[in-house]
Order: C-alpha cells, then structure tokens, then sequence
C-alpha cells in the first residue's frame, strides 16, 4: 500500500501539484514506520 501512495507522490510532483506529493510521501512513510514498529513488538 505505501507502493501506491509513493506513485501517487510520483503523479502529484508531474503535475506540480507538491502540497498534495507532500501528504502522499507522509503517508507512506507513517504506513512503512507502522509495519517496522508492529515486527519490532513480536
């Protein structure tokens, strides 16, 4: 899923649109981090 939001930033930057490339790369950095924390508790 953090693949998709990555593309996502990847569209939104083409289109010069970096507010919202911004809200996507933030997002699939939370989605990575949570996964990390969530194998690091187990």
């Amino acid at each position: 899923m953090a693949t998709r939001y990555y593309e996502d930033a990847k569209y939104y930057l083409k289109k010069k649109d970096f507010f919202t490339a911004f809200g996507c790369i933030n997002y699939a950095h939370g989605l990575i981090d949570a996964v990390r924390i969530r194998k690091e508790d187990f």
